[in-house]
């Protein structure tokens, strides 16, 4: 994965900090397609459209990193199924119950199953009991019962089959109690969409 950065990088002729692309290696998550994407993005955040006549170096904020992963969002094409994963399940007029967040605000159970998926460290595969104790730890007091966490799991399969009938995006074994995410670019929108906090905006 660094290899991309740097090669794509050196052709550019411009230099980025070590921690920035190591950054870019974690966020890639072993996918070609999504590290190619975030230096993309990089490049269009610092409006490298060409080769620089000389080497130059590229500041990189904390801010600057975010606008990064803002852009990658609106480029990598997940959007519409992390909104639709967010929204959730149709409720039959009856209002879910309302979590504390330990970050503030509040959110329902879905919202707080894909803010634990959304934690570090980054992960394709959750066990249904590791996917619990993690919404635990984001809610402050009261959180979602265990079985409410396998009931998210089915719905996200399900959620995702109706907004990409031919892409198996995600499974749910419910035999191994085992949920996998099989495309790094949607766990990649999830976590930044949750950070960022753009659900529910036009990306």
């Amino acid at each position: 994965m660094r290899k991309i950065a740097e090669t794509g990088f050196s052709v550019l002729q411009v230099n980025f900090p070590d921690s920035f692309i190591d950054r870019l290696v974690q966020e890639a998550a072993g996918s070609p397609l999504l590290m190619q994407l975030l230096c993309y993005s990089a490049c269009i955040q610092n409006d490298i459209v060409e080769p620089r006549d000389e080497m130059e170096e590229i500041q990189i904020t904390e801010q600057d990193k975010r606008d990064v992963f803002r852009e990658a969002i609106q480029w990598g094409g997940y959007s519409d199924v992390v909104e639709r994963i967010y929204q959730g399940a149709v409720t039959r007029g009856e209002d879910r119950v309302q979590y504390v967040l330990q970050t503030g605000g509040e959110g329902d159970y879905y919202e707080c199953c894909l803010r634990a998926i959304a934690d570090n460290p980054p992960k394709f595969a959750f066990s249904h009991r590791e996917l619990y104790n993690r919404v635990k730890d984001i809610c402050s007091g009261k959180h979602p019962k265990i079985n409410q966490i396998a009931m998210f799991c089915e719905k996200m399969r399900d959620l995702t089959e109706d907004e990409r009938p031919d892409t198996s995006l995600v499974d749910w074994d419910e035999d191994e109690e085992m949920l996998n995410i099989s495309e790094p670019g949607l766990l990649f929108n999830i976590r930044w969409a949750i950070r960022l906090g753009i659900h529910g905006e036009e990306t």
